[in-house]
């Protein structure tokens, strides 16, 4: 478990289901606020290698 994974391990079927009962609006919007987490993680990221590297 890295430290993308921090959080209690996901369900895969659990959370497969619960996607499933979402409207295409609403699933549009889970992955609109997944892709917005992914690209905090990647600046902080970021922000790291630079400091690190100074």
């Amino acid at each position: 478990m890295g430290w993308f994974n921090r959080q209690a391990p996901i369900d895969e079927n659990a959370e497969r289901e619960r996607l499933s009962q979402l409207s295409e609006k609403e699933l549009l919007i889970e992955l609109v606020l997944q892709l917005e987490k992914i690209n905090r993680k990647c600046d902080d990221i970021g922000r790291k290698i630079v400091v690190y590297s100074n």
